[in-house]
């Protein structure tokens, strides 16, 4: 987490069953993290980025725990790994795409868009619905429906784009869960 910048990090230690901060540290330097660790022998798994230094604290403040790369680093290291390899297929792929005709682009697009999507039961999906109810009622602006709804404008538009409810949709961060922490920064 950077405090500044470019100047200086600090580093964020979170329960990720609870999802609940549990500790923030001041600097990611190996003594700071590991002696944290070290007071900490309950930890059996730890997550972390790329950093040199959180693998030597964590090796040197857990050796007891199990260290694993993150979600966003495996998956960015995975779409790396994917993008390497199709690079060395570019003119085939261009090739293929060209020579699918309009109708056969046309029935795939229809066969993808007609599969049903069962939508997450929140009020993110709520709205989502609702929105594309009212875009297709077709009487009120998307200023209107935002209005109407409470929410941000380029939101409806972004709905109003899609055909249906994004299966990767992230909820927001509910930042009240935080604040004691965000305070303390």
């Amino acid at each position: 987490m950077a405090f500044k910048k470019q100047v200086s990090y600090g580093t964020i230690l979170v329960n990720l069953e609870t999802r609940q901060p549990i500790a923030l540290l001041h600097d990611r330097k190996v003594e700071t993290v590991s002696k944290w660790l070290l007071a900490h022998p309950e930890i059996k798994i730890i997550t972390r980025d790329r950093s040199s230094s959180y693998v030597s604290a964590a090796a040197k403040g857990a050796h007891q725990a199990e260290q694993i790369s993150d979600k966003w680093h495996l998956l960015d290291n995975l779409s790396a790994v994917i993008r390497s390899y199709l690079e060395g297929y570019k003119s085939d792929i261009r090739t293929v795409c060209e020579n699918i005709s309009a109708n056969e682009h046309e029935k795939l697009k229809s066969t993808l868009l007609s599969q049903k999507i069962e939508l997450p039961d929140t009020k993110y999906s709520a709205l989502f619905k609702k929105v594309k109810e009212l875009q297709k009622e077709g009487k009120l602006s998307q200023r209107t429906i935002a209005k109407e709804l409470g929410i941000n404008r380029d939101a409806v538009g972004r709905y109003f784009k899609l055909d249906a409810y994004p299966r990767n949709f992230s909820e927001p961060i509910d930042e009240k869960k935080y604040s004691s922490f965000i305070r303390k920064i």
